[in-house]
């Protein structure tokens, strides 16, 4: 079974297209989503319709809950801007679909999905002692568990110890050990924080026992335009050239 594992789209149509289609050339078994489909970019529409077509499993971020009113303390004044524009460009049926997204999916046994941590949906697993924190609390309270993937932090990650990498070439795959916990985050696909500007995806190969990151070039420039046309703030569409 190969799993392609995207995250953290953020309304950029134009990398997600990018991304799927890459994704459809390489060939997999199915496609799962970690949330974070709004926020940010131009296209929630257009990304919502994209993502249940082509994801078979899907879960909710942090900004799906913000659009439905959740989670929004604390949040900047620009991304909760961007987050109520963007439920005023869903449709009904759109919303209705969101609302009922899980927090968390497990696929065959051993294979969990969550947005931000497993123990919280909006703990970024950014620092290595969260990530410690987060091994221990899987192994204590879910210790069939053996791959967990996560997004929310924007950069692509592999977590097997002793092995943690976070910097990846375009197209790098990687043996993991199957009788071992690792933690893999994906990276973003349309709003990439690794300094790297290329969408970011993954594809695990459970036969094989390898994780591949891959990164892509998409239309930077066109998904700068989109949001500045539906004006948005300027910074969200500096950030996509930058990478961060």
């Amino acid at each position: 079974m190969r799993t392609a594992i995207i995250s953290d789209v953020h309304a950029n149509v134009d990398a997600l297209q990018t991304v799927l289609e890459r994704i459809a050339a390489i060939g997999v078994d199915r496609v799962v989503c970690l949330g974070d489909i709004v926020g940010y970019n131009a296209d929630p529409a257009a990304c919502v319709d994209r993502v249940r077509e082509a994801c078979d499993t899907v879960i909710a971020g942090n900004h799906e809950r913000m659009l439905l009113g959740r989670c929004r303390d604390g949040v900047a004044r620009p991304v909760l801007a961007a987050i109520d524009w963007s439920r005023e460009q869903l449709r009904a049926e759109q919303l209705a679909w969101l609302a009922e997204l899980p927090e968390e999916a497990e696929l065959e046994p051993g294979i969990l999905l969550v947005h931000g941590s497993p123990r919280d949906p909006d703990e970024y697993i950014a620092r290595p002692t969260v990530l410690r924190d987060n091994y221990r609390w899987l192994e204590t309270h879910r210790p069939a568990v053996r791959l967990c993937c996560f997004g929310h932090t924007h950069r692509p990650l592999l977590a097997a110890p002793p092995r943690v990498q976070r910097r990846f070439g375009r197209c790098e795959e990687i043996e993991l050990d199957p009788a071992r916990l690792a933690f893999v985050n994906p990276g973003s696909v349309g709003q990439p924080r690794d300094g790297s500007p290329l969408a970011s995806f993954a594809i695990h190969d459970a036969q094989r026992h390898t994780i591949t990151f891959v990164r892509t070039p998409y239309p930077i420039v066109r998904a700068q335009q989109r949001v500045l046309a539906a004006g948005l703030h300027e910074r969200f569409a500096q950030r996509l050239a930058q990478g961060r």
